[in-house]
């Protein structure tokens, strides 16, 4: 079922989460929070939508397409939020802050449809899986992400060091490729006003894959993941304008101290340990060949 919310009824049955003005305010800079306000009261924000306590909506911003919002509700107040725009300054962006504003506006009509879990509950698995495949069809990025997800999941039953079995070695191929989907989009398509556009927080999600697996005292598979992640951004930043791009660059430095936990764990004999040096510096001084200040080691 899909109800508008506007001002709530007699009996409050669509009386909507509060979020107040000064919640809003703490949220972001002074400059986002006037500017968040200015595009609140033109009518920049359009197609509010809430499921659960997910909210989205679309806000007109300076280029050709409507920037997207996403929002993660809580009890008191707002959970997490993010903008595909390129904002990379102090807390909340402006659309974040308008969006907010509009939903914190009783008259403001907001469509509540199903959450996703519940919207899907009922599905058998034939019809589940037609649905995934009509996405897949029109969306080559969410094939990937897909292949990336099930190619790093942990076994259903965790794992310790000890075991006398060794963990089976995951496929670090789709994480590879979607790295380099998503670093081309960021570092040489998707620009506004000389900034990249793409996501940094899928990128992060990359990143963090290895994560369970080292809590796991996996540190081969680990190791994969985050070799993946390396090789693609070196070929994508190769002759691009990647050295601009702050946030890329941290998260990949990020990544040094993250395989060095990791080759530690997975206690590496002598010749493969000599391999993976050499493989990080030949890494290493492919970026160097191009005058890139990234660096891991």
């Amino acid at each position: 079922m899909v109800i508008v919310m506007g001002a709530p009824n007699k009996s409050g049955s669509n009386a909507r989460p509060r979020i107040s003005q000064a919640t809003i305010r703490g949220m972001a800079t002074a400059k986002s929070f006037e500017r968040g306000l200015e595009y609140a009261h033109d009518n920049s924000v359009s197609d509010l939508i809430l499921r659960g306590d997910r909210l989205t909506a679309d806000v007109e911003g300076s280029g050709v397409d409507p920037y997207r919002v996403f929002i993660r509700l809580s009890t008191d107040g707002v959970a997490g939020a993010y903008c595909t725009c390129p904002y990379d300054g102090v807390g909340s962006c402006k659309h974040i802050v308008a969006v907010l504003l509009r939903f914190a506006d009783e008259r403001t009509a907001v469509v509540e449809s199903r959450p996703f879990a519940e919207l899907l509950a009922g599905l058998d698995r034939s019809r589940l899986i037609e649905l995934l495949e009509k996405r897949a069809d029109i969306d080559p990025g969410f094939a990937l992400w897909i292949e990336a997800e099930l190619a790093t999941e942990l076994p259903t039953q965790r794992y310790r060091r000890s075991d006398a079995a060794s963990p089976k070695a995951i496929d670090p191929t789709p994480v590879g490729r979607q790295a380099r989907v998503l670093l081309s989009a960021r570092l040489r398509h998707e620009w506004d006003d000389d900034r990249p556009t793409g996501d940094i927080e899928e990128l992060q999600h990359l990143v963090d894959k290895a994560k369970p697996f080292l809590e796991a005292g996996d540190g081969d598979n680990a190791l994969r993941i985050m070799l993946a992640i390396c090789e693609a951004f070196v070929d994508e930043c190769s002759g691009s304008s990647a050295d601009t791009d702050e946030d890329a660059y941290e998260l990949f430095a990020d990544l040094g101290g993250l395989m060095a936990e990791a080759a530690l764990m997975c206690e590496l004999p002598p010749d493969e340990r000599c391999v993976l040096i050499e493989t990080l510096g030949d890494l290493q001084d492919q970026l160097d060949d191009d005058g890139s200040e990234a660096a891991w080691t």
